[in-house]
């Protein structure tokens, strides 16, 4: 069954839920990784990969210092960044610093994508 043609002679066809766009790749056209790639992302519910590269990248800002020498991101999924820290000692004082983190990972990386932080001590 074929659509219709609109009045410019090309059938019509709905927009992609994903991308919304109406035009179609042809089939041998390489398709954008970036795209497919926060498709998988958004399905494992983690941000898309500009965010996840900017937690990383700004680490040291979203931290500060000396916290971010002891501590690093170890993923970000449904809203909770987990932290892995290189002692119990530094793990009181990021989990003290938990909502300073929030409110940063909100101002850079935007409201929502950081609801909770968990930390978690590194094994030896």
């Amino acid at each position: 069954m074929s659509t219709p043609p609109r009045p410019g002679g090309r059938p019509w066809r709905a927009p992609d839920p994903v991308t919304g766009r109406t035009e179609r790749r042809r089939p041998r056209d390489p398709a954008p990784v970036g795209e497919a790639l926060d498709r998988v992302l958004a399905g494992l519910g983690a941000p898309c990969a500009d965010v996840l590269a900017a937690v990383f990248e700004r680490w040291s800002v979203l931290a500060g210092r000396p916290l971010a020498d002891h501590a690093v991101p170890a993923s970000l999924e449904r809203g909770v960044l987990t932290v892995v820290v290189d002692d119990p000692a530094w793990a009181t004082e990021a989990r003290y610093r938990a909502a300073t983190l929030r409110a940063r990972c909100t101002t850079e990386l935007g409201p929502g994508v950081v609801l909770a932080v968990e930390v978690r001590v590194r094994r030896r």
